[in-house]
């Protein structure tokens, strides 16, 4: 019949397509302002309303369904206190706008700040949260395993405190060599013991 037995279909470019729109700032109408933390200078950011409306409860509830404040601007501030930096805030705008591509930066790093956000922002599913654990848990190691414990408290990640803990605890024999368990605070140092004897004399470490 002369007719093709199958259609080449081109790949679909939504998520690029989107992603353009906010590296490139193309007709954003919204800034996110992310303020410095621990000394580090802050960043304001170009987005869009209807896109961050369409993909978190919190940008919905702030832009578009309610009289509060914040629908009446153009802007968001997010303050230093909220344990955010303007890199994971772009981080996770990515995420919104271009939703799996942002494996290809997430860090574990920027990974921690956006555990928690995922739920504060009232994403409409847990995936990014999912990506961001297991990002950070793949990272832990008996070297640096404590350093992230006292990170994660510091910045009130509870997730990621828990996972650290539980990696602690469970690789102790060898964790409780390092030299870093002298410089952790009193407070973690007496949580790691008390998790320990939470354990049980028959618990045994796991191998890694």
């Amino acid at each position: 019949s002369g007719e093709p037995s199958s259609l080449n279909i081109p790949p679909r470019r939504l998520a690029e397509d989107l992603q353009r729109l906010l590296i490139e700032q193309i007709l954003s109408d919204y800034t996110v302002v992310v303020e410095g933390t621990q000394g580090s200078q802050g960043e304001a950011i170009a987005a869009h309303k209807f896109l961050l409306a369409a993909r978190c409860h919190f940008f919905a509830a702030a832009s578009v369904t309610s009289g509060m404040q914040e629908s009446r601007a153009d802007y968001l501030v997010v303050p230093a206190d909220e344990s955010m930096t303007p890199e994971a805030f772009r981080t996770f705008l990515r995420f919104c706008y271009a939703g799996d591509n942002v494996l290809k930066v997430l860090v574990p790093h920027t990974a921690m700040y956006l555990i928690e956000a995922a739920g504060y922002y009232g994403l409409s599913n847990e995936r990014l949260r999912s990506f961001c654990e297991l990002s950070v848990k793949n990272s832990f190691n008996e070297e640096h395993v404590l350093d992230i414990f006292a990170a994660s408290h510091s910045l009130k990640v509870e997730a990621v405190r828990e996972m650290a803990l539980q990696f602690i605890v469970t690789h102790f024999d060898r964790i409780g060599k390092q030299p870093g368990l002298e410089k952790l605070d009193k407070s973690l140092l007496i949580e790691i013991l008390r998790r320990l004897a939470d354990r049980g004399p028959k618990s045994q470490a796991t191998p890694c």
